[in-house]
């Protein structure tokens, strides 16, 4: 019926209101859609597929939600503390500064369904990894799609040369900066020392504190250099010849 402020439509008693609306005569499928009220407290906007039957395209939840959706397929849903987005496969958001225009406006967060989170810039025609999360595993960090920065299981690895402009890179007491694939060669202080050495099968040792240096063979000392001058323990050759 008509109202003073519009149309009023009622439903039979414990029945669903519906109103259909039909562009252009309703003579096509995609003229023809449906809102209707239901009785369990659901709002809903129905259209009428290419089968003939009626599909979701918004759904309201009295007291509760809000649901929009992608060929009857639910894509969007609001909760009490915030909203659900989810794909027919990987969840996909896109945001776009600038109206888009831009290839740098565009970035995307993407969910895949083996666990991995994404957020992807857009460049060159095509959308790269900036960031990239592994449930119960790594993260990654990239610069121009290049992986540069990882998380293991025992810290961080890096791809690439580390810089540090400003501040230190420090290491504590008997913390090791370890070169060589197998680590055999380490640079570190005990508290007292400062250590060089070599754990191939041509060790060497070298310590030095306050201008004093050490040269070790294993762990006897071959050298030491102070401030009175150079002390060796041992045989000086020279051209294959003894030093007496």
């Amino acid at each position: 019926q008509t109202e003073a402020n519009g149309i009023f439509v009622a439903g039979p008693e414990g029945g669903n209101s519906i109103v259909y609306m039909y562009a252009d005569e309703g003579d096509d499928l995609a003229d023809k859609w449906i809102v209707q009220a239901t009785t369990n407290g659901e709002f809903t906007i129905n259209y009428l597929n290419d089968n003939s039957s009626w599909e979701k395209s918004i759904e309201f939840n009295r007291d509760g939600n809000v649901e929009l959706y992608y060929d009857n397929g639910k894509r969007f849903e609001t909760t009490s503390n915030g909203v659900i987005i989810q794909g027919p496969g990987a969840g996909v958001i896109k945001l776009y500064a600038d109206s888009g225009d831009d290839d740098a406006d565009k970035w995307l967060m993407r969910a895949e369904t083996d666990s991995v989170y994404q957020i992807m810039n857009y460049a060159s025609g095509t959308w790269e990894n900036s960031l990239e999360i592994n449930s119960e595993g790594n993260v990654e960090l990239y610069f121009d799609n290049s992986r540069k920065l990882e998380t293991i299981s025992t810290g961080v690895q890096i791809n690439g040369n580390c810089n540090v402009p400003t501040g230190d890179l420090q290491l504590n007491d008997n913390r090791h900066g370890k070169f060589g694939d197998g680590g055999d060669f380490k640079i570190y202080h005990d508290g007292t020392y400062n250590l060089l050495t070599a754990t191939n099968n041509h060790e060497n040792k070298h310590s030095a504190l306050k201008h004093t240096f050490y040269d070790y063979t294993g762990s006897t000392k071959r050298a030491e250099i102070n401030s009175s001058g150079l002390d060796v323990t041992g045989a000086i050759t020279v051209n294959g010849a003894a030093l007496a």
